[in-house]
């Protein structure tokens, strides 16, 4: 009795795994209500411009365009975001994801500082079709 109990846990705990793995990666509330201090400006983007395509990591995977067609990143499953098409994120949502990393994506809040970061938040922005 006790082993088929264990077994339907575990059961029971891999589904909601697998169910939370395919959930839509949001950014804590706090963190999405987190401003840019950084103005969105020619020198910012192009600031951020050159963290983006000079910090490998980005251009890897998102490509020099930021559609997500960079070499490394056709091999990943999830496919990485096109960033042209990033809506419904505020600054600070992205400033999280951006730090934290997920997956294949690796955190930048070790490599990149606060103000490189914001500066790629802008610069992504700058994307948009």
């Amino acid at each position: 009795m006790k082993k088929s109990i264990i077994n339907i846990s575990v059961i029971c705990l891999l589904g909601m795994t697998a169910i939370a793995a395919d959930a839509p990666w949001k950014a804590p509330w706090g963190a999405s209500n987190v401003q840019n201090p950084i103005a969105a400006n020619a020198t910012s983007i192009a600031a951020g411009q050159q963290v983006f395509t000079g910090h490998g990591q980005c251009v890897s995977c998102h490509g020099t365009s930021g559609t997500g067609d960079g070499p490394a990143g056709a091999q990943l499953q999830p496919h990485p975001a096109d960033l042209t098409k990033i809506t419904g994120e505020t600054d600070g949502a992205l400033f999280w994801k951006i730090s934290t990393g997920k997956g294949a994506m690796p955190p930048t809040k070790d490599t990149l500082s606060d103000t490189e970061r914001w500066e790629v938040i802008n610069y992504i922005r700058s994307l948009k079709k």
